[in-house]
Protein backbone atom coordinates (compact mmCIF):
# COMPACT_ATOMS: atom_id res chain seq x y z
CA UNK A 1 0.00 0.00 0.00
CA UNK A 2 1.41 3.30 -1.16
CA UNK A 3 2.21 6.02 1.53
CA UNK A 4 0.67 9.82 1.33
CA UNK A 5 2.70 12.73 2.52
CA UNK A 6 1.87 15.43 4.11
CA UNK A 7 2.25 19.41 2.41
CA UNK A 8 4.93 20.80 4.81
CA UNK A 9 3.04 24.04 6.62
CA UNK A 10 5.58 26.81 4.79
CA UNK A 11 4.14 25.08 1.22
CA UNK A 12 0.82 25.20 2.23
CA UNK A 13 0.90 28.95 3.40
CA UNK A 14 2.62 30.20 0.04
CA UNK A 15 -0.39 28.22 -1.99
CA UNK A 16 -2.94 30.04 -0.41
CA UNK A 17 -0.86 33.56 -0.81
CA UNK A 18 -0.37 32.46 -4.85
CA UNK A 19 -4.07 31.49 -5.03
CA UNK A 20 -5.56 34.70 -3.20
CA UNK A 21 -3.07 36.62 -4.86
CA UNK A 22 -4.29 35.48 -8.73
CA UNK A 23 -7.65 35.78 -7.83
CA UNK A 24 -7.54 39.32 -6.60
CA UNK A 25 -5.35 39.97 -10.16
CA UNK A 26 -8.20 38.66 -11.43
CA UNK A 27 -11.14 40.47 -10.15
CA UNK A 28 -8.81 43.85 -10.50
CA UNK A 29 -8.83 42.76 -14.40
CA UNK A 30 -12.22 42.12 -14.70
CA UNK A 31 -13.51 45.66 -12.96
CA UNK A 32 -10.86 48.23 -15.33
CA UNK A 33 -12.33 46.43 -18.26
CA UNK A 34 -16.18 46.70 -16.61
CA UNK A 35 -15.31 50.31 -15.47
CA UNK A 36 -13.13 51.14 -18.82
CA UNK A 37 -16.23 50.08 -21.03
CA UNK A 38 -18.96 51.85 -18.56
CA UNK A 39 -17.02 55.39 -18.39
CA UNK A 40 -15.69 55.20 -21.80
CA UNK A 41 -17.67 57.87 -23.00
CA UNK A 42 -16.64 60.83 -20.15
CA UNK A 43 -13.33 62.62 -19.82
CA UNK A 44 -12.57 64.48 -16.49
CA UNK A 45 -9.97 67.17 -17.06
CA UNK A 46 -8.05 68.88 -14.12
CA UNK A 47 -7.90 72.04 -17.15
CA UNK A 48 -10.40 74.58 -17.55
CA UNK A 49 -11.03 72.82 -21.16
CA UNK A 50 -11.61 69.89 -22.28
CA UNK A 51 -12.88 69.42 -26.19
CA UNK A 52 -15.49 71.98 -27.34
CA UNK A 53 -15.71 73.35 -23.79
CA UNK A 54 -13.46 76.02 -22.15
CA UNK A 55 -14.17 77.93 -18.49
CA UNK A 56 -13.37 81.34 -19.41
CA UNK A 57 -13.96 83.36 -16.01
CA UNK A 58 -16.13 83.79 -12.84
CA UNK A 59 -16.49 87.63 -12.48
CA UNK A 60 -19.40 88.99 -10.02
CA UNK A 61 -22.74 86.32 -10.52
CA UNK A 62 -21.42 85.44 -13.82
CA UNK A 63 -19.98 82.53 -14.90
CA UNK A 64 -18.19 83.12 -18.40
CA UNK A 65 -17.89 79.95 -20.62
CA UNK A 66 -16.26 79.41 -24.33
CA UNK A 67 -17.54 76.32 -26.62
CA UNK A 68 -15.98 75.92 -30.24
CA UNK A 69 -19.37 73.98 -31.32
CA UNK A 70 -23.23 74.82 -31.57
CA UNK A 71 -25.83 73.16 -29.38
CA UNK A 72 -23.54 71.83 -26.73
CA UNK A 73 -25.81 70.80 -23.66
CA UNK A 74 -24.04 71.54 -20.18
CA UNK A 75 -26.07 69.13 -17.89
CA UNK A 76 -24.56 70.05 -14.62
CA UNK A 77 -22.77 72.97 -13.32
CA UNK A 78 -21.22 73.02 -9.72
CA UNK A 79 -19.39 75.46 -7.74
CA UNK A 80 -17.59 75.44 -4.34
CA UNK A 81 -19.18 71.65 -4.66
CA UNK A 82 -22.54 73.55 -4.48
CA UNK A 83 -24.89 72.36 -7.57
CA UNK A 84 -26.08 75.54 -9.40
CA UNK A 85 -29.18 73.63 -10.47
CA UNK A 86 -28.69 74.58 -14.18
CA UNK A 87 -28.82 72.78 -17.34
CA UNK A 88 -28.27 75.10 -20.16
CA UNK A 89 -27.28 75.04 -23.94
CA UNK A 90 -24.36 77.14 -25.00
CA UNK A 91 -23.37 77.69 -28.62
CA UNK A 92 -20.26 78.97 -30.89
CA UNK A 93 -18.22 81.82 -28.84
CA UNK A 94 -18.37 82.84 -24.96
CA UNK A 95 -21.79 82.76 -23.11
CA UNK A 96 -22.71 84.55 -19.59
CA UNK A 97 -24.22 82.02 -17.19
CA UNK A 98 -25.57 83.88 -14.30
CA UNK A 99 -24.80 81.63 -11.17
CA UNK A 100 -26.17 83.84 -8.30
CA UNK A 101 -27.91 81.24 -6.95
CA UNK A 102 -24.68 78.72 -6.24
CA UNK A 103 -22.85 81.81 -4.64
CA UNK A 104 -25.38 82.60 -1.75
CA UNK A 105 -23.72 80.18 0.48
CA UNK A 106 -19.70 80.54 -0.37
CA UNK A 107 -17.56 82.81 1.17
CA UNK A 108 -13.86 84.24 -0.37
CA UNK A 109 -11.79 81.90 -1.05
CA UNK A 110 -11.09 79.53 -3.50
CA UNK A 111 -13.37 77.45 -5.00
CA UNK A 112 -13.42 75.20 -7.75
CA UNK A 113 -15.97 75.39 -10.94
CA UNK A 114 -16.90 72.03 -12.61
CA UNK A 115 -18.48 71.49 -15.61
CA UNK A 116 -20.44 68.40 -16.75
CA UNK A 117 -21.60 68.05 -20.33
CA UNK A 118 -22.07 64.37 -22.52
CA UNK A 119 -18.57 63.40 -22.85
CA UNK A 120 -16.72 65.69 -20.61
CA UNK A 121 -15.80 67.09 -17.18
CA UNK A 122 -14.12 70.36 -16.92
CA UNK A 123 -12.64 71.67 -14.00
CA UNK A 124 -11.05 75.39 -13.13
CA UNK A 125 -10.27 77.11 -9.19
CA UNK A 126 -11.05 80.67 -9.31
CA UNK A 127 -10.93 82.91 -5.99
CA UNK A 128 -14.22 84.09 -5.52
CA UNK A 129 -14.30 87.49 -3.76
CA UNK A 130 -17.91 87.93 -2.89
CA UNK A 131 -19.29 91.37 -3.22
CA UNK A 132 -22.49 92.02 -1.52
CA UNK A 133 -24.73 94.59 -2.94
CA UNK A 134 -26.57 96.15 -0.24
CA UNK A 135 -27.62 99.33 -1.61
CA UNK A 136 -29.64 101.30 -4.32
CA UNK A 137 -28.40 103.82 -6.41
CA UNK A 138 -30.34 107.55 -7.57
CA UNK A 139 -29.29 109.64 -10.38
CA UNK A 140 -32.06 112.16 -9.50
CA UNK A 141 -33.89 114.29 -7.32
CA UNK A 142 -37.05 112.43 -5.98
CA UNK A 143 -38.76 110.97 -2.91
CA UNK A 144 -36.76 108.29 -0.78
CA UNK A 145 -39.43 105.72 -0.02
CA UNK A 146 -39.71 102.13 1.22
CA UNK A 147 -40.48 100.87 -2.68
CA UNK A 148 -37.18 103.06 -3.52
CA UNK A 149 -35.13 101.04 -1.02
CA UNK A 150 -36.06 97.87 -2.14
CA UNK A 151 -35.83 96.18 1.22
CA UNK A 152 -31.81 97.61 1.31
CA UNK A 153 -31.19 100.65 4.03
CA UNK A 154 -28.46 102.40 1.65
CA UNK A 155 -28.83 104.46 -1.22
CA UNK A 156 -26.10 105.90 -3.41
CA UNK A 157 -26.17 109.24 -5.45
CA UNK A 158 -24.11 108.31 -8.71
CA UNK A 159 -23.52 111.88 -9.91
CA UNK A 160 -23.92 114.97 -9.51
CA UNK A 161 -27.22 117.23 -9.42
CA UNK A 162 -27.62 121.03 -10.92
CA UNK A 163 -30.42 123.52 -11.09
CA UNK A 164 -32.63 121.63 -9.02
CA UNK A 165 -36.18 123.64 -8.91
CA UNK A 166 -38.08 122.84 -5.33
CA UNK A 167 -36.74 120.12 -3.33
CA UNK A 168 -33.92 117.58 -4.34
CA UNK A 169 -34.37 114.90 -1.99
CA UNK A 170 -37.49 113.88 0.40
CA UNK A 171 -38.10 110.73 2.57
CA UNK A 172 -41.77 108.96 3.25
CA UNK A 173 -39.46 106.50 5.31
CA UNK A 174 -36.62 106.35 8.22
CA UNK A 175 -34.07 104.58 9.42
CA UNK A 176 -31.66 104.45 6.02
CA UNK A 177 -28.24 105.85 5.14
CA UNK A 178 -28.31 108.45 1.89
CA UNK A 179 -24.43 108.93 0.89
CA UNK A 180 -23.53 110.96 -1.92
CA UNK A 181 -20.16 109.82 -2.17
CA UNK A 182 -18.94 113.42 -2.60
CA UNK A 183 -21.39 114.41 -5.47
CA UNK A 184 -22.58 118.30 -5.21
CA UNK A 185 -26.66 118.99 -5.61
CA UNK A 186 -27.01 122.61 -6.80
CA UNK A 187 -30.56 124.25 -6.69
CA UNK A 188 -31.64 126.89 -9.07
CA UNK A 189 -31.08 129.74 -6.57
CA UNK A 190 -34.38 130.30 -5.60
CA UNK A 191 -36.57 130.48 -2.07
CA UNK A 192 -38.69 127.30 -3.22
CA UNK A 193 -36.59 124.23 -2.11
CA UNK A 194 -34.15 122.58 0.14
CA UNK A 195 -31.61 120.33 -0.56
CA UNK A 196 -32.61 117.42 2.11
CA UNK A 197 -35.96 117.74 3.45
CA UNK A 198 -37.33 115.52 6.49
CA UNK A 199 -40.53 115.67 7.99
CA UNK A 200 -41.25 113.27 10.63
CA UNK A 201 -39.31 110.54 9.56
CA UNK A 202 -36.29 109.19 12.34
CA UNK A 203 -32.73 107.57 12.25
CA UNK A 204 -31.67 108.97 8.67
CA UNK A 205 -27.75 109.85 8.16
CA UNK A 206 -27.08 112.04 5.09
CA UNK A 207 -22.98 111.67 4.44
CA UNK A 208 -20.87 112.96 1.81
CA UNK A 209 -22.73 115.33 0.23
CA UNK A 210 -21.91 118.94 -1.21
CA UNK A 211 -25.25 120.94 -0.72
CA UNK A 212 -25.78 124.82 -2.28
CA UNK A 213 -28.07 126.82 -4.07
CA UNK A 214 -31.34 125.96 -1.81
CA UNK A 215 -33.58 127.73 0.74
CA UNK A 216 -31.95 125.73 3.46
CA UNK A 217 -29.42 122.78 2.41
CA UNK A 218 -30.82 120.37 4.65
CA UNK A 219 -34.44 121.17 6.71
CA UNK A 220 -35.09 118.37 9.53
CA UNK A 221 -38.88 118.89 11.12
CA UNK A 222 -39.41 116.19 13.78
CA UNK A 223 -36.86 113.69 12.76
CA UNK A 224 -34.87 112.54 15.61
CA UNK A 225 -31.79 110.53 16.01
CA UNK A 226 -30.85 111.27 12.58
CA UNK A 227 -26.99 111.61 11.48
CA UNK A 228 -25.31 114.16 9.09
CA UNK A 229 -21.65 113.37 8.43
CA UNK A 230 -19.02 115.01 6.00
CA UNK A 231 -21.76 117.53 4.29
CA UNK A 232 -21.06 120.93 3.22
CA UNK A 233 -24.05 123.06 3.43
CA UNK A 234 -22.64 125.79 2.26
CA UNK A 235 -24.21 129.24 -0.45
CA UNK A 236 -27.57 128.38 0.66
CA UNK A 237 -30.28 130.83 2.50
CA UNK A 238 -29.18 128.97 5.90
CA UNK A 239 -27.19 125.84 6.24
CA UNK A 240 -28.86 123.60 8.08
CA UNK A 241 -31.95 123.97 10.15
CA UNK A 242 -33.71 121.86 12.78
CA UNK A 243 -37.41 122.44 13.89
CA UNK A 244 -38.55 120.02 16.81
CA UNK A 245 -35.76 117.45 16.48
CA UNK A 246 -33.85 115.83 19.17
CA UNK A 247 -30.76 114.01 19.65
CA UNK A 248 -29.41 114.22 15.87
CA UNK A 249 -25.61 114.24 15.28
CA UNK A 250 -23.76 116.88 13.31
CA UNK A 251 -20.21 115.88 12.83
CA UNK A 252 -17.67 117.06 10.10
CA UNK A 253 -19.88 120.11 8.61
CA UNK A 254 -19.18 123.06 7.00
CA UNK A 255 -21.43 125.52 6.27
CA UNK A 256 -20.25 128.82 4.90
CA UNK A 257 -21.25 132.09 3.53
CA UNK A 258 -25.13 131.15 3.60
CA UNK A 259 -26.99 134.60 2.63
CA UNK A 260 -30.42 135.87 2.39
CA UNK A 261 -29.48 137.15 -0.76
CA UNK A 262 -32.11 136.11 -3.08
CA UNK A 263 -32.22 132.99 -0.87
CA UNK A 264 -33.59 132.23 2.39
CA UNK A 265 -36.79 132.90 3.93
CA UNK A 266 -35.63 132.20 7.60
CA UNK A 267 -32.80 132.47 9.58
CA UNK A 268 -29.29 132.68 7.74
CA UNK A 269 -27.25 130.77 9.74
CA UNK A 270 -24.36 128.27 9.45
CA UNK A 271 -27.19 125.85 11.15
CA UNK A 272 -30.39 126.58 13.69
CA UNK A 273 -31.65 124.42 16.25
CA UNK A 274 -35.21 126.20 16.79
CA UNK A 275 -38.79 125.13 18.42
CA UNK A 276 -38.45 122.32 21.20
CA UNK A 277 -34.61 120.63 19.20
CA UNK A 278 -33.49 119.06 21.73
CA UNK A 279 -30.27 117.13 22.76
CA UNK A 280 -28.59 117.93 19.70
CA UNK A 281 -24.25 117.69 18.91
CA UNK A 282 -22.34 119.39 16.64
CA UNK A 283 -19.09 118.69 16.31
CA UNK A 284 -15.47 118.64 14.31
CA UNK A 285 -17.01 121.69 11.88
CA UNK A 286 -16.67 125.20 10.57
CA UNK A 287 -18.73 127.99 10.77
CA UNK A 288 -18.19 130.89 8.83
CA UNK A 289 -19.07 133.92 7.24
CA UNK A 290 -22.44 133.82 7.35
CA UNK A 291 -24.90 136.47 6.94
CA UNK A 292 -26.95 135.92 10.24
CA UNK A 293 -24.96 134.23 13.13
CA UNK A 294 -22.88 130.80 12.97
CA UNK A 295 -25.37 129.51 14.61
CA UNK A 296 -28.73 130.30 16.69
CA UNK A 297 -30.25 128.28 19.31
CA UNK A 298 -34.05 129.60 19.29
CA UNK A 299 -37.01 128.79 21.32
CA UNK A 300 -36.97 125.75 24.37
CA UNK A 301 -34.04 124.05 22.68
CA UNK A 302 -32.06 123.30 25.17
CA UNK A 303 -29.29 120.74 26.17
CA UNK A 304 -27.71 120.89 22.77
CA UNK A 305 -23.52 120.62 22.60
CA UNK A 306 -21.51 122.72 20.53
CA UNK A 307 -18.05 120.80 20.41
CA UNK A 308 -15.00 121.79 18.51
CA UNK A 309 -16.38 124.11 16.20
CA UNK A 310 -14.56 126.59 13.89
CA UNK A 311 -16.52 129.99 14.12
CA UNK A 312 -14.98 132.73 11.71
CA UNK A 313 -17.85 135.51 11.10
CA UNK A 314 -15.87 138.34 9.70
CA UNK A 315 -18.65 138.73 7.04
CA UNK A 316 -21.39 138.82 9.50
CA UNK A 317 -23.27 141.74 9.70
CA UNK A 318 -26.61 141.32 10.11
CA UNK A 319 -27.61 139.85 13.13
CA UNK A 320 -25.88 139.62 16.94
CA UNK A 321 -22.68 137.74 15.78
CA UNK A 322 -20.82 134.28 16.13
CA UNK A 323 -23.89 132.13 18.58
CA UNK A 324 -27.37 133.25 19.36
CA UNK A 325 -28.68 131.68 22.37
CA UNK A 326 -32.24 133.09 22.72
CA UNK A 327 -34.45 133.64 25.76
CA UNK A 328 -36.26 130.65 27.19
CA UNK A 329 -33.59 127.98 25.61
CA UNK A 330 -31.45 126.46 28.21
CA UNK A 331 -28.39 124.45 29.33
CA UNK A 332 -26.83 124.72 25.91
CA UNK A 333 -23.03 124.49 26.01
CA UNK A 334 -20.30 125.19 23.86
CA UNK A 335 -16.76 123.69 24.35
CA UNK A 336 -13.11 123.09 22.70
CA UNK A 337 -13.89 125.53 20.18
CA UNK A 338 -12.15 128.41 18.47
CA UNK A 339 -14.12 131.89 18.04
CA UNK A 340 -12.43 134.62 15.79
CA UNK A 341 -12.99 137.32 14.18
CA UNK A 342 -16.61 138.63 15.19
CA UNK A 343 -17.47 141.85 13.65
CA UNK A 344 -16.99 145.01 15.40
CA UNK A 345 -19.61 146.26 17.21
CA UNK A 346 -21.10 142.36 17.06
CA UNK A 347 -20.91 139.73 19.61
CA UNK A 348 -19.35 136.55 20.33
CA UNK A 349 -22.59 135.48 22.11
CA UNK A 350 -26.05 137.11 22.76
CA UNK A 351 -29.03 135.76 24.65
CA UNK A 352 -30.88 135.56 27.79
CA UNK A 353 -31.66 131.50 28.39
CA UNK A 354 -30.27 130.00 31.48
CA UNK A 355 -27.05 128.04 32.27
CA UNK A 356 -25.75 128.49 28.90
CA UNK A 357 -21.68 128.09 29.29
CA UNK A 358 -18.69 128.40 27.30
CA UNK A 359 -15.23 126.13 28.61
CA UNK A 360 -11.98 125.20 27.26
CA UNK A 361 -12.66 127.59 24.48
CA UNK A 362 -10.25 129.75 22.23
CA UNK A 363 -11.24 133.27 21.99
CA UNK A 364 -9.17 136.19 19.70
CA UNK A 365 -9.01 139.51 20.65
CA UNK A 366 -12.14 140.43 18.80
CA UNK A 367 -14.39 138.29 20.47
CA UNK A 368 -14.57 139.58 24.24
CA UNK A 369 -17.85 140.99 23.68
CA UNK A 370 -21.23 139.47 24.48
CA UNK A 371 -24.66 140.67 25.23
CA UNK A 372 -26.72 138.42 27.45
CA UNK A 373 -26.77 136.02 30.23
CA UNK A 374 -23.87 133.51 30.27
CA UNK A 375 -21.40 131.52 32.04
CA UNK A 376 -17.49 131.04 31.38
CA UNK A 377 -16.94 128.67 33.73
CA UNK A 378 -17.91 124.78 33.66
CA UNK A 379 -17.35 122.08 36.45
CA UNK A 380 -15.31 119.44 34.69
CA UNK A 381 -15.38 116.42 37.34
CA UNK A 382 -13.76 118.47 40.97
CA UNK A 383 -12.32 121.17 38.65
CA UNK A 384 -13.11 124.82 37.47
CA UNK A 385 -12.93 125.06 34.11
CA UNK A 386 -12.56 128.40 31.82
CA UNK A 387 -11.55 129.69 28.40
CA UNK A 388 -8.26 131.14 26.64
CA UNK A 389 -8.44 134.57 25.69
CA UNK A 390 -5.79 135.97 23.24
CA UNK A 391 -6.10 139.35 25.10
CA UNK A 392 -5.47 138.14 28.96
CA UNK A 393 -2.60 138.26 30.05
CA UNK A 394 0.46 137.59 31.34
CA UNK A 395 -0.20 134.79 33.55
CA UNK A 396 2.19 135.32 36.14
CA UNK A 397 1.31 131.47 38.32
CA UNK A 398 -0.47 128.51 37.07
CA UNK A 399 -2.04 125.30 38.11
CA UNK A 400 -2.86 122.13 36.14
CA UNK A 401 -6.31 120.80 36.73
CA UNK A 402 -6.86 117.32 35.12
CA UNK A 403 -5.94 118.25 31.45
CA UNK A 404 -6.22 122.08 31.78
CA UNK A 405 -3.59 124.74 32.53
CA UNK A 406 -5.80 127.24 34.47
CA UNK A 407 -4.23 130.79 35.53
CA UNK A 408 -4.01 131.57 39.51
CA UNK A 409 -2.17 134.86 38.87
CA UNK A 410 -4.52 136.57 37.88
CA UNK A 411 -7.05 134.24 38.84
CA UNK A 412 -9.87 135.93 36.26
CA UNK A 413 -10.82 137.74 33.63
CA UNK A 414 -13.28 140.07 32.73
CA UNK A 415 -15.00 139.11 29.67
CA UNK A 416 -17.32 142.28 29.04
CA UNK A 417 -19.71 144.16 31.83
CA UNK A 418 -19.77 142.92 34.47
CA UNK A 419 -19.16 138.84 34.05
CA UNK A 420 -15.68 137.54 34.60
CA UNK A 421 -14.44 133.92 33.48
CA UNK A 422 -13.03 132.81 37.05
CA UNK A 423 -10.63 129.94 35.86
CA UNK A 424 -9.08 131.27 33.10
CA UNK A 425 -6.88 129.27 30.61
CA UNK A 426 -2.93 129.92 30.35
CA UNK A 427 -2.66 127.92 27.62
CA UNK A 428 -4.70 125.98 24.67
CA UNK A 429 -4.76 123.55 22.68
Amino acid sequence: MSQKKAISPIIATILVILVTTLGILSFQGWFNQYFSSSTSSIERTAGSASGSLFIENLFGESLYVKSIEDNLTIYRIEIGGVDCGLNTTVNTGITEIDVATCLESLDSSTHSVVLVTENSIVEKSFFLERIIIDYVSVSACGDISASTLENYSKVYLMNSISNQDGNCFTFSTGNLTFDCMGYSITGDGDTSGFGFYINSFDGITIQNCDISGFDDGIYMNAADNCSVLNTSTSNNGGGIRLVNSNYNLFDGIISNYNTNNALGSGYDDGISFEINSNYNILRNSQLSHNHDNGITIFSGSDNNLIDTVVFDNNSNVFNDGTIDIFSGTDNNQVRNSIITNTPSGKYHASGNGNNNSFYNNYFDSSTTNYAGSFSYNYSVGAYNIGNYYESFGPCLTNETRGSYVVCTNPSSFLVTGTTYDYAPLASWS
